[in-house]
């Protein structure tokens, strides 16, 4: 059985939603949307106003089946209005670190691979007594602690 992640179904059907820019016709997925400036009501139709990525500012109206769909999955302590400007923003912010990660000829998984070692090396050094570790002089006199000396090879002369 296909477990469905119902964010993931409302912000598709968000973006399959046409809008009027100029004389032309677009969906909201090609503007790609960055944020939310304001979710209110007109007329019992819920409007958006985001800025777009492609068109600058853009208005247009939730459906009144979608509007049902997000309201049932709305978490108990979120507002509709922040519910939907949230949503826009974490599409935004994976779009702009899918962008980055490209741009490194990286994918998400070797992302998250490189972040989980780097985690364990952390903590490999966290590990290590802190006698042991080895602080810069400038941390070391921060703390009124006896500061290294420089080794014999690296006189001025």
């Amino acid at each position: 059985m296909k477990e469905t992640n119902p964010e993931a179904e409302i912000y598709e059907a968000i973006n399959r939603i046409e809008f009027q820019f100029g004389k032309e016709t677009h969906t909201v997925g090609e503007a790609n949307l960055l944020f939310a400036y304001e979710v209110g009501l007109d007329l019992f139709t819920v409007y958006v106003i985001a800025l777009s990525e492609h068109y600058g500012a853009i208005v247009f109206y939730l459906p009144e089946d979608l509007t049902r769909e997000i309201a049932r999955h709305l978490p108990p302590d979120e507002t509709f209005q922040r519910y939907i400007a949230n949503l826009i923003e974490r599409q935004a912010g994976l779009r702009n670190i899918n962008t980055v990660l490209k741009g490194f000829g990286m994918g998400c998984e070797a992302a998250a691979e490189a972040l989980l070692e780097l985690s364990a090396a952390v903590g490999k050094v966290m590990d290590k007594p802190i006698d042991y570790r080895e602080m810069p002089n400038n941390w070391l006199k921060m703390h009124h602690k006896p500061m290294r000396r420089k080794g014999k090879g690296r006189k001025n002369k």
